[in-house]
Formats: structure tokens, sequence, C-alpha cells
């Protein structure tokens, strides 16, 4: 099991054995929350066991539960998905559920650690993301650590009867390596 430690957060491997965290978790996700990540699924405890058992199983993606320290209860989830091992590039996702939980910098600990997990562990060169037109708080996190917009999706979420675009981000191992470089010296 993979645990990422940061002052505030934790990130550690979602397994079977997370199911009741995770479904207590996904409760609370609240409809901000829903539309920004363009979240329509009802959440039920056995389609989160068989999520929790498939993804503890698979090589193609690392899946982590974001744990608040002080509390050790899960707010969150980040994914690195669709890893691509032969371009060393894959997709990255994540969500901090509920609006008590944002705004308090435990998703930019969060961002931080996957960032640094993709690019010094998994030895990716490029990591890219999909994040609505309509989340602007995402959007500023993400060009705030680095990521690039290449540019817009149209119409690629369908969510109460109203299409909406989004745009594609990406962050390169050299322009990571140059930031990284810039809050050590």
């Amino acid at each position: 099991m993979t645990t990422l430690t940061g002052s505030k957060i934790s990130l550690t491997s979602i397994r079977e054995a997370d199911t009741q965290d995770l479904y207590a978790a996904f409760l609370e996700i609240d409809e901000e929350g829903r539309f920004m990540t363009g979240t329509k699924q009802k959440v039920e405890l056995e389609k989160v066991r068989s999520f929790a058992k498939r993804v503890e199983k698979t090589d193609s993606g690392k899946y982590f539960c974001i744990r608040e320290n002080e509390k050790d209860r899960v707010i969150g989830e980040l994914a690195i998905t669709d890893i691509d091992e032969s371009n060393k590039m894959a997709n990255f996702r994540f969500s901090i559920y509920n609006q008590s939980n944002r705004d308090q910098g435990l998703g930019s600990e969060a961002l931080d650690l996957g960032i640094e997990f993709a690019f010094d562990v998994l030895k990716l060169n490029r990591l890219e993301l999909t994040v609505y037109e309509h989340n602007p708080r995402a959007l500023h996190m993400y060009k705030k650590r680095g990521f690039h917009n290449e540019g817009l999706m149209r119409e690629i979420l369908y969510y109460n009867g109203v299409f909406h675009s989004g745009f594609i981000m990406s962050m390169l191992k050299s322009e990571y390596d140059r930031l990284k470089d810039r809050k050590t010296s």
C-alpha cells in the first residue's frame, strides 16, 4: 500500500477495506461538487465496494483516498489513470467532496502530493486532465501549480439538461522540474 503524507492530508492507496470510509465520504458530495466534477451517478455501497476491489488490483492506474490527517477520515479521492508506460503519460483527477473541506489548502496539498508522485515515483513525462469551464476554482489552482491550458473541448458534459465545455490541461516533467527547482532555491 502506498501512503503519501503531507502536513494536513495523506493519500492512501484505495483498498477494499476502505469501502465504508469511501462510501461515507461519497455520501457527502454536495451539489456544487457534483456539478464541478460532472458526477451524475448515485452512490451505492456495493458500487463503492466493487470500485475499491477493482482499483486495488489494477495496474493501469493509481487510486488514492484523500484523508484528513487530524481526523483520519476520507474527504476525497485522487487518481492517476490510463497510465501509458510506453509514452510516459497519464490522466489525473481529484476531488474534495464536500464544501466544508474546501478552501483550507487540503486540495492544494493533495494536488502537490499527486503531481510529485506522478513525476518522481511513476517517472511520467506528461500528466493531463480535463476541467470544466464552469469550475474557475480548479482552473486557477491547476494554472497556479503549472498546468497549461491546451484548448477547449466543446460540450463534453451533459448535466441537468445543459451541455458544458471543458479544457484539456497538461504539465510536462521538464515544467515540473523547473517549478520544483524554484521552490528549493
